[in-house]
């Protein structure tokens, strides 16, 4: 179907629906650099604001 796209492929689907082990650590690992790399945008951003504001 046209749902299914690159970034949604069936087992990718799978992965992130099934519930064992291995996956539950995949999920935590990208949910955690997911919000690494959210705050490290948002230090960098407040850098350059202060940077800009000089």
């Amino acid at each position: 179907t046209k749902v299914h796209n690159l970034s949604f492929t069936p087992a990718v689907l799978n992965i992130l629906t099934s519930e064992d082990g291995l996956s539950k650590t995949i999920k935590g690992e990208l949910i955690q650099l997911y919000f690494y790399l959210i705050l490290s945008l948002k230090f960098n951003f407040k850098r350059l604001g202060l940077t800009k504001s000089r």
